[in-house]
């Protein structure tokens, strides 16, 4: 069974575009969340000033859909593969490195990422398994029952935020 492995930007768009209770509402999804992108979206933007509550409300999101964070351990595989990936100079975090990293070593998984640099990365390390918002979204919708008009809002949302259009196929 394929399993999504996500960054921390496709979360926040959700949640920017008020549509986590949607998301929510799914339960468990076949979602892999790095303890790199669960740290990012809990511990560290608490960190960060976040508030409290809505921190709260995310890692409750976060267990809802994946339960828990999946630990990338010491000295494996994942690790030595995000050890040679991330890189402080280049445009890309490390969760997103956690990502592609994670996604390696798994061939039933695909990585879900946003940024220009650590998608074009997933792309050339994954050698294709590698969607963007829209595609995970239109996943979520086929496959897993996200209403559609929670996708559209979304994807409403991104697009306005970044001042892109969605995929011609959307």
């Amino acid at each position: 069974m394929i399993c999504y492995v996500l960054d921390s930007d496709v979360l926040i768009a959700f949640e920017r575009a008020k549509q986590q209770a949607p998301l929510q509402a799914l339960g468990k999804l076949p979602v892999i969340v790095t303890d790199s992108v669960w740290a990012e979206l809990t511990s560290n933007a608490l960190a960060q000033g976040r508030p409290k509550a809505e921190v709260a409300n995310t890692e409750k999101l976060l267990q809802r859909i994946a339960g828990a964070p999946t630990m990338i351990a010491p000295q494996s595989p994942q690790a030595l593969s995000y050890q040679a990936i991330y890189d402080p100079h280049a445009r890309m975090d490390q969760g997103e490195s956690t990502v592609i990293a994670y996604a390696l070593h798994d061939p039933d998984s695909v990585a879900v990422l946003m940024d220009k640099t650590p998608l074009h990365r997933a792309i050339e390390e994954l050698k294709g398994r590698t969607l963007s918002l829209h595609g995970f979204m239109d996943m979520l919708v086929r496959l897993h029952g996200l209403p559609k008009n929670a996708a559209k809002a979304t994807s409403s949302d991104r697009c306005r935020r970044t001042n892109q259009r969605p995929p011609t196929w959307w």
